[in-house]
């Protein structure tokens, strides 16, 4: 009797630090964002297919602002861009959590606390496109995604 209310209670807790666990790994919020590089490009011209010298625009970086619960079980942070709904057309990458020196050029990862920021391409007008995020730890288990457009 004593083995089994043991195994019972071992059960109970392994249950409960599932559940702990996936709980957290859906506890995260985002945002997104333009930040002004300050810099400025000649515009391209769709309808010539040449870049432009009379205009000038100013390049906007995309930003994506991620607020998590508890980074220390975080691993990944993946990020996706389309021109639809759940596509990846645009923009697909993991960024592996306090690693800003292995990124891609264009690319950028600040961290502050539970704030992450990152900068994820160049752009020269804003943008109406369809974000995803979803979280992934250490065991490769992977949150909820979560959706922006």
């Amino acid at each position: 009797m004593k083995k089994v209310l043991f195994l019972l209670a071992t059960l109970v807790l392994l249950l409960n630090c599932e559940l702990y666990s996936q709980t957290n790994l859906n506890n995260f919020s985002f945002s997104m964002y333009y930040e002004s590089t300050g810099e400025t490009g000649s515009q391209y011209s769709e309808i010539t297919g040449e870049r432009g010298t009379s205009i000038i625009d100013t390049i906007y970086k995309r930003m994506c602002n991620v607020d998590l619960s508890n980074v220390s079980s975080i691993y990944k942070i993946h990020v996706n861009v389309g021109t639809g709904y759940d596509l990846s057309d645009l923009f697909d990458y993991a960024f592996i959590v306090n690693d800003s020196l292995n990124l891609p050029d264009g690319m950028t990862y600040t961290s502050y606390g539970s704030q992450i920021y990152l900068g994820l391409y160049n752009i020269y007008k804003t943008d109406m496109n369809y974000y995803k995020v979803w979280l992934e730890d250490a065991d490769g288990e992977l949150s909820e995604p979560k959706y922006f457009y």
